[in-house]
């Protein structure tokens, strides 16, 4: 297996933003000619119930229950 194509790797963590500001950041460098290509991955893993709760108390879900971020509704 060659090793010609890897990179360096970035973990980032903004709480919420996590993977919008990985994204920018592969943006900017394939923009700036930093790299040609990028891999982006994200995820949101909750283990507890409460933030969710918390998130529906503060009227922050939608009447499904779900978060729409960038969505008209």
């Amino acid at each position: 297996m060659s090793n010609e194509h890897s990179g360096p790797s970035t973990a980032i963590d903004t709480a919420c933003s996590s993977s919008l500001l990985a994204l920018e950041n592969a943006f900017n460098a394939i923009r700036h000619g930093q790299c040609d290509a990028a891999l982006v991955g994200g995820v949101n893993l909750l283990l507890k119930p409460n933030t969710s709760v918390q998130f529906m108390k503060l009227g922050m879900l939608s009447p499904e229950g779900t978060c729409k971020s960038f969505d008209a509704s």
